[in-house]
This record gives structure tokens, C-alpha cells and sequence, in this order.
């Protein structure tokens, strides 16, 4: 395995902190380890999130795809190891995002790490409850492991 891609499961999951933890974790391990988020706000990102909408919703699908997996095989050969980092899920269309970056990674044959925020309830005597799944996790779950192996799932609460 040659790259892993984190994938958000909902929003406000915090997935950025995360993949840095990630990356500098994996650079003890693998050396030169890159992180490639091909949507994105920063400068480093091919596409924002309004252009990649903007393909999409012009039938250019297929173009962004290719784009996006030209400019990974390219980051994948200058390193040892690659984080790609989904989409955070923060836009009006989040269905399609999240599908976006399912597809992303189906077509990149990368294992995913979702991330997700457990559902801290209350039950009925009012204390929480830690660390259920909620029906969002297991819908998540379930629609990824048809396409791709499902590596890990990560708490975007959790303590580093």
C-alpha cells in the first residue's frame, strides 16, 4: 500500500487535524510522506470546492476525475507514501461531496479511513453514552464497503 485516503462521513468532522497527525505518524515509517487533497480552499488544491461543483453539474465529471488521478500518480511518484484528504462535506450539495469523494477514491484503488464524530447520547437516567454508532456511521460504512475496503474509522474527537 502505496497511500490511504481519509474520507470525512459527515460534516464538521475536523478531518484536517487528523491527516496532519497522520502524516507526521507515517513520515517516522515510510519517509517522504505527501498529503494530496485535490479539493479543497487552499492554494495547494487542483480544484475548489465551487469548480468541482461546477463540473459536475456541466456533465464534466469524467474530466475531473482524470484530472485528479494524473495529478495524484504524479504526487504518488515523487513519495514514499500519500495521504489524499477528502472534501470536508461543508457545502449546500453535501450528497454529491460525499459521493465525489467516494468516487475519488474508488478510482484512485485507495483503502479509505472515515471519519466521523461518535454520538455522544444521553440516556434516560441523563448520563452520555460514549461512543455509539450512529445510524449515519453504519449507512456510511455500508455504502463504502461495496466500493473499496473500509481500513479504519476514526473518532474526529479523539485525543492525540
Amino acid at each position: 500500500m502505496k497511500g490511504v485516503f481519509f474520507l470525512a462521513g459527515e460534516a464538521g468532522t475536523q478531518k484536517s487535524g487528523l491527516v496532519d497527525f497522520a502524516q507526521l505518524q507515517l513520515s517516522q515509517k515510510y519517509g517522504k510522506v505527501s498529503v494530496f487533497q485535490p479539493i479543497g480552499s487552499n492554494s495547494d488544491s487542483l480544484y475548489s470546492p465551487k469548480q468541482a461543483e461546477r463540473m459536475i453539474s456541466t456533465g464534466q465529471t469524467n474530466v475531473l476525475l482524470e484530472q485528479i488521478i494524473k495529478a495524484y500518480k504524479h504526487t504518488e511518484q515523487e513519495n514514499d507514501f500519500v495521504i489524499v484528504s477528502g472534501t470536508e462535506l461543508d457545502s449546500a450539495n453535501i450528497i454529491c461531496e460525499f459521493r465525489l469523494n467516494q468516487l475519488l477514491a474508488k478510482h484512485l484503488c485507495l483503502p479509505v479511513v472515515l471519519v466521523m464524530r461518535k454520538n455522544n447520547e444521553v440516556n434516560q437516567s441523563g448520563e452520555c453514552v460514549a461512543g455509539i454508532l450512529s445510524a449515519s456511521y453504519i449507512n456510511v460504512i455500508g455504502v463504502l464497503t461495496e466500493a473499496q475496503q473500509v481500513m479504519g474509522l476514526m473518532d474526529a474527537a479523539a485525543q492525540m
